[in-house]
């Protein structure tokens, strides 16, 4: 199963191209197309097709993709956005009413973890460089897939014992709030040891 999982795609990506943008370019292809697939990109094509027309819906969509913040903004810095943006999500979905609070939700949370899986990889290889590259990536390969195994976990017990999802969706957004502060910490260390921060 890890043979077809991202971890070992990511690590033929990162070594095969040197560049940082040829990289970058190339991790959000992989992601875009394994992550965005079926989650979003799916039925958000669709119904932009349907009420713009193809030309639209495609300028749309690439209007979308963190390549934008990536040229702009440091990659922590951009990093943190995206976690800014699930953090947001959550309140949106609780204190939204009806389909819009949902929509709300699903761009803002499911874009995030396509775009986290691509950031993950690029920040990877630009923290560490590219010589021990396979080998880090395969220790965060752990503790992450242990994390998504016990996540669910975690949730039922916790509806279980409160008897509604209010503290997992505090859980989640929480998460987000700290993954954002952590990434901005890496931003501001960046800036001030004068490390290359990727753009």
């Amino acid at each position: 199963m890890a043979a077809v999982l991202y971890e070992p795609a990511f690590v033929v990506i990162v070594t095969w191209f040197g560049d940082h943008a040829e990289r970058t370019r190339a991790l959000l292809a992989l992601t875009v197309v394994a992550g965005f697939a079926s989650a979003i990109y799916v039925p958000l094509a669709g119904w932009l097709v349907q009420t713009y027309g193809w030309r639209e819906a495609l300028l749309v969509l690439a209007a979308l993709l963190v390549t934008v913040l990536g040229r702009r903004w440091p990659l922590a810095a951009a990093t943190a956005a995206i976690f800014a943006g699930q953090a947001l999500a959550i309140p949106i979905l609780v204190l939204t009413g009806g389909p819009a609070g949902v929509v709300g939700f699903v761009v803002l949370f499911g874009l995030g973890v396509g775009l986290i899986s691509l950031v993950r990889a690029a920040l990877v290889a630009d923290f560490y460089g590219l010589a021990a590259y396979a080998s880090i990536n395969g220790v965060l390969a752990l503790p992450l897939t242990l994390a998504r195994a016990a996540a669910p976990v975690a949730a039922a017990g916790l509806r279980t014992a409160t008897g509604n999802y209010r503290l997992v969706m505090a859980a989640v957004a929480l998460c987000a709030v700290v993954a954002n502060l952590a990434m901005l910490h890496t931003h501001r260390l960046q800036d001030r040891q004068g490390l290359p921060s990727a753009r």
